[in-house]
């Protein structure tokens, strides 16, 4: 018996949908085994429908898989009774999240290939639709009944009652609060979605964060009328009794963030990201975990190319050109022996800018800021010089 759960196990890691025909063409055609064999990659008891063409739960019947003959297949994640998730095999996919109530909140669809994202206030009504660069923000009133739409294309319609300024504010304070938390992280999109003023952002960030935090905005650029994100976001937080400022979250324009959680003396004891959260004081191998993740990110910010450089005549030599993203305003040409050299450090020259870009970016200390620059510089030679040999 434990033999051949070890197999269904092994059989559950490589199996590929359609699942039906997969486990077929592999000599599974028992239906009692096929259902063993899927219980284990869905995670629970599931059994198969009558009909065949079905995989459903054994706790409440929701399908969760389909198949026919020819091989098309569905497969759907459920929250509650709601579908959170589907897929198909094209690559189209289907999100949604859920109000309290039951209505949908948030729907995000790839339909041939095309990405439309909509959003719904609590009574169901639309107030944001996008697709292909086209966005369309709405506002209803508590009769349900449409007040305000823009276009990006520059219409608009807007017959909300104007307000003197005490209660605008009043009004707005009180729209913000009852937003956040239907807020998430990126939070630029968000903002940009439910149409929240630029000059607005900081006082929504200091009802997340708290009043004790500066927020530094790059300048986000408008081509014809269209709203740009911003290319990036930080928010720092300051501890007064140990005259410390430390960097709780980050942003950019491509939707990557970080948010980082510090101990009463500035400590840093863990951040999440789009992947997760993680703790940094369970152990030494979370800390490295988080260096490595600093590393990794400063990587994939840098640019190079490699190119072969004529000295006239039959005499090519390889060289890189490198942007690096403490030096956005330049590009360096280095040749191989640089780079090789690089790996002792005895040629690049630490400096100011290098350390400032760690610790601004990342939070850490001046002194871990220069074991994570030189640790960053070794692994970028490493990495030109396995394209480029010495």
């Amino acid at each position: 018996m434990m033999e051949k759960n070890a197999l269904y196990k092994k059989i559950s890691n490589i199996i590929q949908k359609p699942f039906f025909i997969d486990l077929t063409n592999m000599g599974f055609t028992d239906k009692k085994t096929q259902e063993k064999i899927l219980s284990i990659f869905f995670g629970e008891p599931v059994y198969i429908g009558s009909l065949g063409d079905e995989v459903l739960t054994m706790k409440d019947d929701s399908p969760i898989y389909y198949e026919d003959e020819d091989g098309y297949w569905e497969i759907w994640v459920w929250d509650n009774d709601n579908v959170v998730y589907k897929e198909y095999p094209n690559g189209d996919y289907l999100k949604k999240v859920y109000y309290d109530n039951g209505n949908v909140l948030e729907h995000v669809a790839l339909e041939n290939g095309k990405l439309f994202k909509y959003r719904y206030d609590q009574n169901g009504n639309q107030i944001y639709y996008e697709n292909d660069g086209y966005w369309i923000v709405s506002e209803f009133n508590s009769n349900n009944k449409l007040v305000y739409r823009e276009k990006s294309d520059g219409e608009v319609y807007d017959v909300r009652p104007k307000k003197n300024i005490t209660e605008s504010v009043e009004d707005k304070n009180s729209y913000y609060k009852k937003i956040i938390p239907l807020l998430k992280k990126p939070y630029m999109a968000d903002f940009i979605n439910f149409n929240i003023p630029k000059e607005d952002w900081e006082d929504i960030f200091r009802m997340i964060y708290g009043w004790r935090i500066s927020v530094q905005m790059s300048e986000g650029f408008n081509f014809e009328g269209r709203k740009v994100i911003p290319e990036y976001v930080q928010i720092y937080l300051d501890v007064p009794h140990i005259n410390k400022r430390v960097l709780i979250y980050f942003e950019d324009a491509d939707g990557d963030w970080v948010e980082r959680d510090f101990d009463e003396n500035g400590k840093l004891i863990g951040y999440e990201d789009r992947d997760g959260k993680q703790t940094i004081v369970e152990s030494v191998d979370r800390r490295k975990e988080f260096y490595n993740y600093i590393i990794k990110t400063m990587l994939e910010d840098t640019e190079y190319e490699i190119l072969d450089k004529n000295y006239g005549g039959n005499y090519d030599e390889k060289v890189v050109a490198i942007q690096f993203p403490m030096y956005p305003w330049e590009e360096y040409t280095y040749k191989p022996w640089d780079i090789h050299s690089f790996l002792n450090f005895d040629k690049w020259m630490i400096g100011a800018i290098d350390i400032d870009y760690v610790v601004d970016n990342f939070g850490v200390d001046e002194k871990l800021a220069e074991i994570i620059f030189k640790k960053y510089i070794k692994e970028l030679s490493r990495e030109i010089l396995e394209k480029m040999p010495f």
